[in-house]
């Protein structure tokens, strides 16, 4: 019986793994980046274009609406996901932490 081999998961490095903060997901839905095109907030963000469309589309997270505040904790939360973006310094990723915890 041959033996079983692992099977190879392709990753995208270029995205944050890990749930993704609701700091983070108001800051997309509400943000000062609204108007830009989904790939780039996907990019921005370190995440997917399906993921951006379906926070935009309040098809996930219905829960977050405009008037939602957040705890100090959820904002660090939020800034620490950020910060682990693979392509920080280049993605815009550093402003976007700067948004967040004003």
């Amino acid at each position: 019986m041959p033996e079983a081999t692992e099977v190879e998961k392709k990753v995208n490095p270029n995205i944050i793994n890990g749930r993704m903060p609701v700091a983070v997901v108001a800051q997309i839905r509400f943000g000062n980046n609204k108007g830009d095109a989904t790939k780039e907030l996907a990019a921005m963000y370190g995440t997917t274009v399906g993921k951006i469309d379906d926070i935009k589309k309040n098809r996930n997270f219905a829960y977050v609406v405009e008037d939602t505040r957040f705890t100090q904790a959820q904002i660090d939360e939020g800034c620490e996901w950020l910060k682990r973006h693979p392509k920080y310094d280049e993605s815009g990723a550093d402003a976007l932490v700067v948004e967040l915890e004003g």
